[in-house]
């Protein structure tokens, strides 16, 4: 099982619209974590408020202070499934974005602690994190103990030049062993070749690329009305794609890390 985080240069086009989508899409059990420090998004705008502001990271962080122990045991109470079967889950982000000062690096070691532990459990899941821009209220042991970080960004001179330094942060911050991708939205003047050899930005362990589609993306960071097709259309149908690509990726190259259940591709 894995766990993948994903952050941008700041100005993304929609870091947890990304990380929903491939949630959505993911080949195997997922848990989705909104951690942006800045405050959580999918409850109200996916969900339109529908759902009570009862759980979620801020909650989550609050017991990791007791017991890292008893907040993995109770974290199920902490998630919103995303699907019927209870296979897609949702851990809301903080509602009120000053909570995030609030979160000190003690607790954001408790939380990685939990998220990191929910692969190797019976019933286990992989976790996607939404972590949001790279500044310096990044919470670093989120992205340390992530299997691979993806900087989501636009093909465009302002996304790169503002992904040039939070890129070199990273890998000084992780070191050379870290696993690095890229992920553009939509198109642009770069194409994903050039941006991958540029030696500012790169080198990458994975490249990938999502379409503009924003009517699915209204749906899932608005909750506009899903139009017929919705699971096939262009964004939802390139996120399974790129999360099959994940997999494989880590399969082959943290193979200690990430356990291929049988029948998974």
């Amino acid at each position: 099982m894995a766990v993948v985080a994903l952050v941008s240069p700041g100005n993304a086009p929609g870091v947890t619209t990304t990380a929903f989508a491939l949630t959505l899409g993911w080949p195997r059990p997922a848990l989705m974590a909104e951690c942006d420090p800045s405050g959580g998004h999918v409850l109200a705008g996916y969900f339109g408020g529908r759902v009570p502001y009862d759980r979620g990271l801020w909650q989550l962080a609050l017991e990791t202070r007791v017991s890292t122990g008893a907040a993995l045991a109770n974290l199920p109470k902490q998630t919103v499934p995303l699907d019927e079967n209870h296979q897609r889950l949702l851990l809301p982000g903080l509602r009120d974005p000053f909570h995030g000062v609030q979160v000190t690096d003690e607790m954001w070691e408790g939380i990685a602690e939990v998220l990191s532990r929910l692969p190797h459990l019976p019933d286990p899941a992989d976790v996607i994190i939404d972590i949001g821009e790279v500044d310096t209220d990044l919470p670093f042991p989120l992205v340390s103990m992530a299997d691979i970080v993806l900087m989501v960004m636009r093909s465009s001179f302002t996304q790169a030049a503002k992904a040039k330094p939070r890129l070199a942060e990273l890998r000084n911050a992780l070191g050379d062993a870290a696993q690095i991708g890229l992920c553009l939205v939509g198109d642009g003047p770069y194409d994903i070749a050039e941006l991958a050899r540029d030696r500012n930005l790169g080198p990458f362990a994975l490249t990938v690329r999502l379409p503009e589609d924003a009517r699915s993306a209204a749906v899932l960071s608005d909750g506009a009305p899903p139009r017929r097709g919705f699971g096939t259309a262009p964004l939802m149908r390139d996120a399974a794609i790129v999360g099959r690509v994940l997999m494989r990726h880590l399969t082959e190259f943290l193979p200690a890390n990430v356990a291929v259940r049988e029948g998974v591709a």
